[in-house]
């Protein structure tokens, strides 16, 4: 190798030993409101010896949190803890709230230029009262100049791990197409499942539902809806819909057509 190459090289390998790396962990994180939590940033290079920690929520821009370092005293429910040996800098927030949901990333400057780099994320999940499921369809004054109906399984306050969710049209079963999962404006962690099914199919009165499979025991299952019967729940689960309904018109928006070939 000529003189060259090696004080290229030499130079290239100075670089990347002097690069700060940030390590955060756990990646995903689910905990109930009220809990304790405790979010790390491991680098072996901190510049002035802390970190800035940032929070991003529903495609919005990085909130500032807390800088983490040692004698930095607590703001509200946000605090750090230092370990040295372990170059580990931890974001703590003693009360979570449901709002307190997103992606949470570490972020220092290193040595060589002072350019910012972040941690690689990681996402805090924080659930509140039992989990709900719901199926949406269409207006119905829409359905009529369709091809294929668009239905959507909406799954919220679960935890980000994967879910199977099934599909049930007239004793048809299908898994439908599942997005990976979003953290709603109130901090609400909801999944997705598509299908559509043929207007026609549709129209004959079909009975669709959905269930989520949380565990080896336990599912959840949505209401019945069929375009002749309209919810089939009872009279009680008729009377406890009542704002879910009021969701349903919200959400109807929000409900794109899928070309699924699936049914």
């Amino acid at each position: 190798m000529s003189l060259l190459g090696v004080c290229a090289l030499s130079h290239l390998i100075q670089v990347v030993v002097s690069q700060t790396v940030l390590s955060q962990s756990p990646p995903i994180q689910t905990v109930p409101v009220g809990s304790r939590v405790q979010l790390n940033c491991h680098t072996e290079k901190v510049v002035a010896g802390y970190v800035f920690w940032y929070r991003q929520q529903h495609r919005r821009d990085m909130q500032l949190l807390y800088r983490v370092g040692k004698h930095y005293p607590a703001d509200g429910r946000f605090s750090g803890e230092v370990d040295d040996k372990s170059g580990n800098y931890a974001l703590v927030n003693s009360n979570v709230q449901r709002n307190d949901s997103g992606m949470y990333y570490c972020a220092s400057r290193n040595y060589q230029n002072m350019v910012q780099i972040f941690g690689n994320g990681s996402k805090l999940v924080v659930t509140d009262g039992p989990p709900a499921v719901f199926l949406l369809t269409p207006p119905p004054a829409e359905i009529s100049s369709m091809e294929r109906v668009p239905l959507m399984c909406l799954v919220r306050g679960l935890s980000p791990h994967s879910l199977p969710i099934l599909w049930n049209v007239s004793g048809q079963v299908t898994d439908g197409q599942t997005d990976s999962g979003t953290i709603d404006e109130d901090g609400t962690y909801s999944i997705r499942s598509h299908i559509s099914v043929p207007t026609e199919t549709w129209s004959s009165g079909v009975v669709c539902t959905c269930t989520v499979q949380i565990n080896s025991t336990e599912n959840l299952i949505s209401e019945n809806i069929s375009s002749q019967r309209g919810n089939m729940n009872s009279d009680d689960e008729l009377m406890d819909s009542r704002p879910r309904a009021q969701e349903k018109e919200t959400l109807y928006a929000r409900l794109a057509v899928n070309e699924d070939p699936t049914l």
